[in-house]
């Protein structure tokens, strides 16, 4: 999905535009399982992208959304340190 490319890149610009002009759901998942917020915590520039979603007062995220394999975003986190 583009968005969780983006997040992957945290390039906020296109971020907002695929939300905003393209009406793309954030918590929409991929085959794995993957929300944003697991794209997100993978890699320190994915990170970065969080602050996109905070600004979007209609974007409720799930932190403790799991994917197929049972991991929350914390898990990426925290095996990303």
């Amino acid at each position: 999905m583009a968005l969780h490319f983006a997040v992957l890149k945290g390039n906020n610009k296109i971020i907002n535009m695929i939300i905003n002009d393209l009406g793309a759901t954030p918590m929409q998942s991929t085959r794995n399982g993957l929300n944003v917020l697991h794209c997100a915590a993978q890699f320190e520039r994915g990170t970065l992208s969080i602050e996109s979603f905070l600004s979007q007062p209609n974007i409720k995220l799930d932190v403790n959304g799991k994917d197929n394999y049972g991991c929350a975003p914390i898990h990426f986190a925290v095996m990303n340190m």
